[in-house]
């Protein structure tokens, strides 16, 4: 019965604590972002110039904790494919629909810089468009995609924040070659703002 009761005490003032640290003003975000997050071929293509396009990223995030955010992500990125000798091409795009988990550390130091990591699943949409390639004018499938992040979160002021990210692919689901022809990692900087 006494280990029992410490218990709970234990419980209740561990809770009271952790709520107590939870911000009451400014604790959710949005953001926006871009970057070069897309996929890229492992083997080389013989003969064909690989482009990677702008990818971008919006959210909507709040921190439950003073070191846990949890946010609804969109992104999406292109990666083209140009012949070299002919004018065939085509384009390999992402979007993704995402839940992620962010932790952060304390303040490095007297800044206010964080460190964060990123654990996201989302759904994702692969297509491909063909361009002056005869019979071929699309390829789609959907899927499931776990991607992991690290990067540096930095608190401009009490309302604004910034993001510098790198991004990679843990594992897919139900995307065919995916994982196994690419590689989908890259660098993403967001701009948030705090209400």
């Amino acid at each position: 019965m006494k280990k029992t009761l410490v218990f709970a005490a234990a419980t209740v003032i561990c809770s009271t604590n952790a709520q107590a640290s939870i911000p009451t003003d400014g604790n959710n975000y949005f953001y926006v972002g871009a970057g070069a997050v897309s996929l890229k071929k492992k083997q080389p293509l013989t003969g064909a110039v690989e482009e990677t396009n702008p990818s971008y990223t919006v959210g909507l995030g709040r921190e439950i904790h003073p070191h846990i955010a949890v946010e609804a992500v969109y992104s999406s990125g292109s990666t083209t494919y140009n012949n070299l000798f002919t004018s065939q091409e085509a384009d390999v795009s992402l979007s993704q629909i995402a839940v992620s988990l962010v932790p952060a550390t304390d303040y490095l130091g007297d800044t206010s810089l964080k460190l964060i990591g990123r654990m996201s699943v989302s759904f994702v949409k692969r297509t491909t468009d063909y361009q002056n390639i005869p019979d071929m004018t699309y390829e789609s499938s959907t899927g499931v995609m776990v991607d992991a992040g690290i990067g540096l979160h930095w608190d401009i002021n009490r309302r604004l924040i910034m993001r510098a990210e790198y991004i990679t692919n843990v594992t897919d689901h139900s995307l065919g070659d995916l994982s196994k022809n690419y590689d989908y990692n890259g660098a993403q900087f967001t701009l948030g703002y705090r209400f």
